[in-house]
């Protein structure tokens, strides 16, 4: 039985939806931290008409968002706030990065402490009332039931979206960029298995 209950309580702690977004932040954060403010708002015509900037506040203002709007149970996406300072300044985006960091794993530890009921798995399920315009005709879909999983889930996938096309915008300036930055982590999961394969003396 107690065998049981420990590989019960593994899987618990092994869950962790924050972890990801926070690691995903991080680095974000890193990348940010190396660039001078030419290269955090340089424009690359050829390729589109944002700046690794504007896709860093992008995705800044989608977690900044997600926690202002988890009191209230309602998620606004659409109230995000485009040419800012987190926008065109490296060290401005960094602070940001740095407090939403600080925010998610307070909310994650206040949850695994039992804040607002039911604990980290109780947090996780909350409902949430998700606004976000679909089409460029207002109504037509501009929004759906959700809960803070979901959109833990949604967020860390939009993140790495976005890391993705900063990466190219980083490249082209001629800066390195980690090789696993911007991959989605199920590829990242695919390339190891592998290269463990290629390793693997019975691969040969």
């Amino acid at each position: 039985m107690k065998r049981a209950a420990d590989a019960s309580d593994t899987r618990a702690a092994a869950h962790d939806p924050v972890g990801p977004n926070v690691d995903a932040l991080r680095r974000t954060l890193a990348l940010v931290e190396r660039l001078t403010d030419e290269q955090y708002d340089h424009v690359e015509r050829r390729l589109s008409s944002a700046s690794i900037g504007a896709h860093v506040r992008h995705v800044l203002d989608h977690y900044r968002l997600f926690l202002d709007g988890l009191p209230g149970g309602e998620v606004d996406y659409d109230a995000r706030e485009r040419d800012t300072d987190v926008e065109h300044s490296a060290a401005a985006a960094a602070a940001e990065a740095r407090r939403l960091i600080a925010a998610l794993g307070a909310r994650a530890a206040g949850a695994g402490a039992g804040a607002g009921g039911g604990g980290a798995a109780g947090w996780a399920g909350r409902p949430l009332r998700v606004r976000q315009q679909g089409d460029e005709v207002p109504g037509r879909c501009d929004g759906c039931d959700s809960h803070v999983e979901r959109e833990l889930l949604f967020l860390l996938s939009h993140a790495v979206h976005h890391q993705a096309l900063i990466a190219v915008l980083a490249r082209v300036q001629g800066l390195d960029v980690p090789e696993l930055f911007g991959v989605a982590p199920s590829t990242a999961s695919w390339q190891r298995s592998q290269d463990m394969r290629e390793d693997s003396p019975c691969a040969r």
